[in-house]
């Protein structure tokens, strides 16, 4: 961090070469997760880390794999809290408050890690094993203030201990579970959303977040059911193949089914049936 000097509790920063750094350094660390996480997952965490400029280049270079844009993603993750943030703080709390923040990572290689005791000095504590998540240490529940050069602008730094970790080890669900772990971390220390209706409401974000929607997975499947056999008549099967009987049995079960929904021609079907 381009820190120039203490003045009044705040270091004074260049913001602008922080914002590049932190963005850069949120790149590096998403890189190997790009196909182990859906990136729905990854847009919301980036949307609590920051939404300038940098950041939000970082965020969409997930959107082709996402089901909408990031600024709708975000839009839905604000509205969705704004009730739980007690409607204090403006026309959008959330977004100012995300705003009042910057992050930066430190990535931790060894094995001990940087923390903070409660006298407030810097430690350096045992590094936990892999189970206890993605976080280590304690440095990001104690953000440092900083101020621009201009000293027009005052934010919380926040420094997150990371340990290093090879994603394409874990399965999807376990990747998964772990980054999910990772941003409600984020939300509760960083973001302070200790109350039980912040709480339950981020975890509607994240699930659906984290699992392809229902309803569109079954209008997509009702989708395919209409057009296929439309799509296999236009194919040209080759006769008496797989494909072509059952195509058959389901053109002749179609039309039978019209059939049934014609008067007359019910009650010559179902005399058929009868018989």
């Amino acid at each position: 961090m381009p820190a120039v000097r203490s003045h009044d509790g705040f270091t004074k920063v260049d913001l602008n070469t922080l914002e590049v750094e932190s963005a850069e350094e949120q790149r590096r660390f998403l890189r190997p997760w790009k196909s182990r996480l859906p990136a729905d997952l990854v847009i919301v965490y980036l949307g609590l880390i920051g939404r300038y400029r940098p950041m939000r280049e970082v965020a969409k270079e997930w959107r082709s794999d996402a089901t909408t844009d990031v600024d709708t993603l975000w839009d839905a993750l604000d509205q969705r809290m704004k009730p739980s943030r007690g409607g204090t703080g403006g026309p959008n709390p959330l977004r100012k408050e995300i705003e009042d923040r910057r992050f930066c990572i430190r990535e931790i290689t060894g094995k001990v890690v940087p923390a903070i005791a409660l006298s407030s000095d810097r430690v350096e504590a045992p590094l936990a094993d892999e189970a206890s998540g993605l976080i280590v240490g304690n440095a990001h529940t104690q953000p440092r203030r900083i101020r621009s050069i201009d000293d027009a602008q005052r934010k919380l730094l926040i420094e997150i201990g990371l340990r290093r970790m090879e994603p394409g080890r874990l399965s999807p669900s376990d990747a998964v579970k772990l980054f999910r772990q990772l941003v409600e971390t984020i939300a509760i220390d960083c973001h302070h959303w200790f109350m039980s209706d912040s709480r339950d409401a981020f975890t509607e974000v994240l699930d659906k977040a984290t699992r392809p929607d229902q309803t569109t997975l079954e209008d997509t499947e009702a989708l395919l059911r209409d057009r296929l056999p439309t799509i296999l008549a236009e194919m040209k099967l080759l006769v008496d193949s797989a494909c072509w009987r059952e195509l058959h049995d389901y053109q002749q079960e179609e039309g039978r089914i019209a059939r049934l929904s014609k008067p007359a021609d019910r009650a010559q079907d179902l005399a058929g049936i009868k018989e």
